[in-house]
This record gives structure tokens, sequence and C-alpha cells, in this order.
């Protein structure tokens, strides 16, 4: 759909998924996510197609190699890890995969 739109523009154009919900509050069939491609401020959309900006700040990063079953199992060990220093806060921002 965004390559027939012009939105894909070659190696600049990055592939996230956007994940809303929380999955330890949110019941299963409420959680929401969004498959998503980076585009220029200016491209247009319309119909299935929306427009969302995700803040600035900061973000933990890792890499997991999963199957579509276990980004529960990731996002726990991400939580577990240590990496988050006590006196950081995550806030209601939406958690990201980029491929």
């Amino acid at each position: 759909m965004g390559r027939a739109r012009g939105l894909i523009r070659g190696p600049n154009t990055q592939v996230l998924t956007v994940y809303h919900d929380d999955p330890e509050v949110t019941p299963e069939d409420k959680l929401r996510v969004d498959a998503c491609i980076t585009v220029p401020k200016d491209a247009p959309v319309d119909g299935e197609i929306g427009k969302m900006t995700v803040p600035g700040g900061k973000f933990a990063i890792a890499h997991f190699e999963i199957s579509g079953d276990e980004y529960g199992e990731a996002w726990n060990a991400l939580m577990e890890d240590g990496s988050l220093r006590a006196g950081t806060s995550l806030t209601t921002v939406s958690a990201m995969s980029c491929i």
C-alpha cells in the first residue's frame, strides 16, 4: 500500500511496529498495534493510511530475534534487565519495534 502511494523511498524508509497498550493490563482483544513506515512530514495520507509523530526523548533499545508469540517474553526480559536505572520512569509513550 505504501509503495503504491510512493511513500517507500529507498533505504531512508524505516519500518516500525508501534504497540499502544501494556499487555499486562489490557485485555488481549483490546490490544492495539500499528504497522508503520517513516515518511516525509508533507506526505499525503488518507483512508487506511494515517500519520503519527513519535515524540522525542529517551528510549530503551534492545535487540531480540524472536517469533511472533515471544513478544511478551522479550518485553519482560527488557523490563527485568536492570539497564533501566532506578529513578527512570516509563511513560505512556507507545513501545516500538524496528525492522
